[in-house]
């Protein structure tokens, strides 16, 4: 293909349906996966999302549903996502593949914007459509997709991308002619304030570009309220704005870039070329100064309404979030669990976060293996394996800001691409503040848009002067491998067991991946294997309370009952308020005869924990063995209360009401039982003459 056939509407068309094909076709087949990990909580335990609202709880409440001064607080506040998970239960229900087909277009949409993005700050197609379709298929972003949660991040990217196009103006794109659409808008602008002029109007009147600047900055506005009100993440696109703008200020007119076709054929990448009537000056209003700035050189331009859009929902923001959460940060540390860092000194912190970001730039060279979690003790500051990562860290950074630099007006993408990282990348990297996670692939998700704005462009240009069928294959290799390792870390969402095996196998030291899996293993009544990883998730964080009572809980059901109260008893020193413990033990002693015991323990659990279905379920079992019926129904039916679908409660409730001569009550449950897929006990349906 020549290179005006690679520049033509028609590549660019094509590219764009590769972009979508490869965005669809890495997700394909995973839509009736199950909800996992936190979906679990953010649909299934939100009441606005299973209730449908009120929607206004959205805005006045965290992103899991708490308000001010309730146990749980949290201080994310993400109420455009809270508002899609609505939508998507009033259409679908809890079925997942409409959640799952929404974030699937949700990833086709931002790596569309990415496309755009590229042709806008000036690459050409094959240039920008090699960084976007990569990003596509990538498996750094499976966890963003495959996790419904992880639509935040999906969500803030296509607001930033999309606000960082219209900031950086409608031109820059190759056009016919051999003038750049930069050029031709300026020129546009020129021509209508003249005409309006010519007609004794003003320039702001409607159709005129005052008009045009306003509209856009509206525009702006939308995008970022729908990146800011996603994710704090967002706020990226602010970081970039003044970084980049701040680098063209220090590096000058050889910083603005290349147009995209230079008229009279000069070499798009040597120094010296420049389209038509543009010097330095004009090209450094281009690519990104007068889309943020201003119009033309010396107007305000896009100033006032770019900037006041942007300041403006900034301020909504920080106003609802206060509001809301009653607090401007977390009002405490992020536990030892989840992020080590947030424990060490400032110096550990630094190491350990370059650490980090070393093993981020890492998986995007080889993402392999991969594992939705991190948690103490996988990372570590101060190990061998970290500081390894973190020289390699910082010397990558390090390149990168040389290189960008060096080739500061050939290859420009390089400082825009470093300027989007940097400002996606830091506010999550623990160098500033510590987050609430010392480690998550979908936090790269913006921040990998950088890397590969900078990355790919050169790449493929160096491939196609090697001719275009050594390109093609090229590209086609990488996302085949690419596509491959995408398809292989899909199916870890296919079944919760899975899922966590491969965490804890990518996690050896992680002692909530080791936890979650004995718990998997647990529910598949998978016992005596569970108690091997559980002990030693114990062992890994000694005042880990919950991995203290999946032990207990795995050890009972292994037969085990004098380890199970061991452990049991030791969940409860950690944390003598946990439900979930009490339940553990009271269950445990309810099963070996010790019913004074067990009743003290459920009753505490239940007082804790008012809505605790399974609590009260077997506190009614403890009361019908103490043949205090009435108290036992009453457990079951406030149970039923809570979890109406629960066939076993059913069936209890029938067999308690049957016996205090409440028969027609008893055979209504009793056949509920049945249809929820509950066998009854046969003397109990004898008895209420339910079989012949």
């Amino acid at each position: 293909m020549t290179k005006d056939k690679q520049d033509s509407p028609q590549a660019v068309r094509l590219w764009i349906a590769a972009v979508l094909a490869v965005s669809v076709l890495s997700f394909w087949g995973t839509l009736s996966y199950p909800f996992l990990h936190d979906d679990l909580t953010a649909i299934g335990g939100s009441r606005i999302v299973q209730e449908g609202g009120p929607l206004a709880d959205a805005f006045t409440k965290d992103y899991w549903g708490h308000s001010v001064g309730e146990a749980g607080r949290d201080r994310l506040y993400r109420p455009a996502v809270t508002l899609s998970l609505v939508a998507n239960h009033y259409l679908g229900g809890n079925r997942p593949e409409g959640y799952r087909a929404l974030n699937v277009g949700l990833h086709a949409a931002a790596s569309l914007l990415l496309l755009g993005l590229g042709l806008g700050f000036g690459l050409r197609p094959a240039e920008a459509g090699a960084a976007a379709v990569i990003f596509a298929v990538h498996p750094l972003h499976t966890e963003a997709v495959m996790a419904v949660v992880g639509r935040a991040d999906l969500m803030a990217a296509v607001g930033v991308f999309g606000a960082m196009i219209i900031l950086l103006g409608s031109g820059g794109g190759r056009t016919k002619g051999g003038v750049s659409t930069g050029a031709k808008n300026a020129g546009a602008d020129k021509a209508g304030k003249s005409s309006a002029a010519s007609r004794g109007g003003s320039p702001s009147a409607g159709g005129s570009p005052a008009g045009g600047v306003f509209r856009r900055g509206v525009v702006v506005g939308l995008f970022f309220a729908l990146a800011i009100f996603s994710k704090e993440t967002g706020a990226a696109l602010l970081g970039w704005a003044a970084l980049w703008w701040l680098w063209l200020r220090l590096a000058g007119g050889d910083a603005a870039g290349r147009d995209p076709v230079i008229e009279g054929g000069a070499n798009p990448h040597h120094k010296s070329g420049r389209a038509a009537g543009g010097g330095g000056a004009k090209h450094t209003e281009k690519n990104g100064v007068t889309g943020i700035f201003g119009g033309n050189a010396g107007s305000c331009g896009f100033r006032i309404p770019g900037i006041s859009a942007l300041g403006g929902v900034l301020a909504l923001y920080l106003g609802m979030r206060y509001w809301a959460l009653g607090a401007w940060t977390r009002p405490g540390l992020p536990s030892l669990l989840d992020n080590p860092l947030a424990h060490e000194p400032l110096t550990g912190r630094l190491v350990g976060a370059l650490g980090v970001l070393g093993r981020y730039l890492g998986l995007m060279v080889w993402p392999r293996p991969l594992t939705i979690d991190y948690s103490y003790a996988q990372i570590l500051p101060w190990s061998a394996e970290s500081l390894a990562w973190a020289a390699a860290g910082a010397g990558a950074l390090a390149l990168w800001g040389w290189a960008a630099w060096r080739w500061r007006a050939e290859r420009p993408e390089a400082a825009f691409g470093l300027a989007l990282f940097v400002a996606a990348y830091f506010p999550a990297s623990n160098l500033a503040l510590p987050i609430g996670t010392v480690m998550a692939e979908r936090l790269m998700y913006i921040p990998s848009a950088g890397v590969l704005m900078a990355a790919a462009p050169p790449l493929a240009g160096a491939l196609a002067r090697r001719g275009g069928k050594v390109a093609l294959a090229a590209l086609s290799a990488v996302l085949l491998l690419l596509g491959g390792l995408s398809w292989e870390r899909n199916r870890e969402w296919s079944d919760y067991l899975v899922f966590w095996e491969r965490a804890a196998r990518v996690s050896p030291e992680s002692a909530r991946a080791l936890r979650v899996l004995g718990q998997s293993l647990s529910r598949r009544e998978r016992s005596p294997e569970a108690v091997a990883p559980l002990r030693k998730a114990t062992e890994i964080l000694p005042a880990y309370e919950p991995a203290w009572t999946e032990l207990g809980i795995a050890l009972m059901q292994s037969r085990r009952g004098a380890e199970a109260e061991s452990a049991l008893k030791e969940a409860l020193r950690l944390n003598p308020r946990s439900p979930e413990s009490l339940l553990a033990i009271g269950a445990l002693y309810l099963g070996g005869g010790r019913l004074s015991e067990a009743r003290a323990r459920l009753l505490k659990a239940v007082s804790l924990y008012p809505r605790f279905v399974e609590a009260r379920f077997r506190l009614g079992n403890l009361y019908i063995k103490e043949r205090e019926f009435g108290l036992a129904a009453a457990q079951f039916k406030a149970a039923l209360g809570r979890a109406p679908n629960r066939g076993d409660i059913h069936h209890n409730l029938a067999l308690v009401l049957f016996d205090a001569g409440d028969v027609e009550t008893a055979r209504r449950h009793a056949r509920r039982a049945v249809q929820l897929g509950f066998s009854l006990h046969p003397e109990l349906a004898r008895r209420m003459g339910l079989v012949r």
